[in-house]
Formats: C-alpha cells, structure tokens, sequence
C-alpha cells in the first residue's frame, strides 16, 4: 500500500511535507511498529489511512473506501470551526450568551462603621437644617441643654 500525503504528517519522528509518498517499498513504511493487542493490531499490519492522504495504488484504495465508507473526507483541519464572519461558513443560529462582568471586590474590605459621625467628620446640616427629632424650641429657648436653666428669665431684663 502506497500513500500520497496532502498535508505534512508527523510520521517516525519527523515531519514529512506535502506530496511526499509513504508505505511499502518508500523510505517510510506506513506499517504497525508495536503490537496492540486491544485493536487486534500485530507488528508489520497496515496502519488506517488518515484524511489527509490519497491512495496510489488498488491496495490502498480498498482500505480508503473502507475506513470511508466510499466518501471523500474533508482534509482542512481547519473547516470543522464556525466562522461566523467568513465567507461560505456555516451559520450559526443566534448569538451565544455573554457572560455577566462584575468588578472584583476588594480583597480587604475595611469594616464598615454605622457610629453617627461627629466633630469635623460630622455632616454640615447648613442653614435650613431641620432641628432634630424631639427638639421643641417653645419648650427649650435658648442653646442651653440645662432646662432649669432655659426656664429661669434673664436677669438682665428684669
């Protein structure tokens, strides 16, 4: 059995190029060099053709049309990806789903800290704050937080 190689093959430790003819009677014999006993394979069988090869003679045909089953197989390795985008590519039904993105988190997150903020770090109310909750200005004139004292008229005025 003789084969032509329509690719380059890796085959007894090297590359052979394209057109290179290999099997019986060639400096590379395309035969078995172990026995695999779980294929039923012996030392000096036949090796099967790959896709990437062409028969030369009658023998190597009636294995190709045999591993083929009479069909021609496709040789470019590289047809089998879908190429969306290329010309006479198969298409590809739909877009396929991305993935969501999230932004990674800190590694060490400082602790949060839901004290009321006071002294500088305080929140400036402004001029329109509201007083705070339970403050009643009829109740308690004054800035004083002592009521007694906020009660008391003002000496001064008497």
């Amino acid at each position: 059995m003789k084969w032509q190689l329509t690719e380059p093959h890796h085959i007894d430790e090297q590359v052979l190029p394209i057109g290179t003819i290999i099997g019986d009677d060639t400096n590379w014999p395309y035969r078995a060099t172990k026995a695999d006993p779980k294929i039923g394979r012996k030392v000096g069988d036949a090796l099967p053709p790959s896709t990437n090869m062409i028969p030369v003679d009658d023998e190597a045909r009636q294995a190709y049309d045999k591993k083929f089953q009479g069909q021609v197989p496709e040789g470019d390795p590289t047809k089998s990806i879908p190429l969306t985008g290329a010309p006479d590519s198969p298409r590809v039904p739909g877009v396929a789903p991305q993935p969501k993105v999230t932004a990674p988190a800190a590694p060490n997150p400082a602790p949060k800290d839901d004290a009321p903020k006071t002294g500088i770090a305080a929140p400036n109310p402004g001029v329109n704050a509201k007083p705070p909750a339970g403050h009643d200005s009829s109740k308690n004139p004054g800035d004083s937080k002592d009521t007694e004292t906020a009660k008391t008229p003002d000496v001064k005025k008497l």
